[in-house]
Parts: C-alpha cells; structure tokens; sequence
C-alpha cells in the first residue's frame, strides 16, 4: 500500500501488508463480523494510525513488549467506555520507539467489528525501549 486509504467492507478477511512507517488507514464503518488482519513489514513511526470510521470506536486488550529488556505494558479499554465516550477511542496509535505505543516489523494487528459501533483490536506489540503506561487506543 503506497497511500493513506480507506479500507471497504468488500476487503473484510483481507491481510493488508504494510511495508510503510507512517501511513494512515482508515476502517470502513463498524458492521458486525468484518475483520482485517493487518501486518507491519517495517517499524511504524509517529505518523501511523488506524482510524475507526465516523461514529465508530476501538477497544481491546492490547500487550506491548520491549524488544530490548524483559518488559511489557498492556492497554485494556472496554466496550462499554469505548462506546461511551467514541471520540476518545477512535485511533489505534503506532510507534515503535515511543514507550506508550509500540508497532515494530513483524507485528499483526487484528481489527474485527463487534457490532455497529465498536472495533476489536487484538495484538501484542513490540517496541525498543521499556514500555510504560499504554496509550495504544486513543482519540483521533
């Protein structure tokens, strides 16, 4: 993928692979059931975010290793505040030398729709550094 872009229902079970640092992807409006696999060939850098459609949050329970030390931070954010408060979780946030996010090549991230509103994110992220207090999930 050579730009910023939107992915479409039509993609849902798709593997998007992405060889880039610092691009944007957009999920397409929450539907229960379409899922994306999406796999980093190259550490992310500030510039990298996966953005919930319009209306439409992110919640999960995600571990952050170092790659460096024996560390781990994990994130967890439920349905209910997800929801609750949609702007305030509606990116997915990546860097992989920032001790808060984490996204290093190898790393798959798993985006599936639980209903009409909310997107879980399943992965384990890896990072240089010793990971602190997790702000993987975030508002856009």
């Amino acid at each position: 993928m050579l730009d910023d872009r939107t992915l479409t229902s039509g993609e849902s079970g798709s593997m998007v692979v992405m060889n880039h640092a610092t691009k944007v992807i957009t999920l397409p409006t929450a539907a229960a059931g379409l899922w994306y696999d999406i796999v980093l060939l190259q550490d992310t850098d500030a510039a990298f975010t996966i953005v919930a459609g319009s209306g439409d949050s992110v919640f999960g329970n995600i571990q952050v290793i170092s790659t460096t030390d024996n560390k781990c931070s994990a994130v967890s954010v439920t349905h209910a505040t997800s929801t609750g408060t949609v702007a305030s979780y509606d990116n997915i946030d990546l860097d992989h030398d920032v001790t808060t996010l984490g996204g290093k090549a190898g790393d798959v991230i798993r985006v599936t729709a639980v209903d009409a509103t909310a997107w879980l994110v399943q992965t384990t992220l890896t990072m240089d550094g010793n990971p602190s207090s997790g702000a993987v999930i975030n508002a856009g």
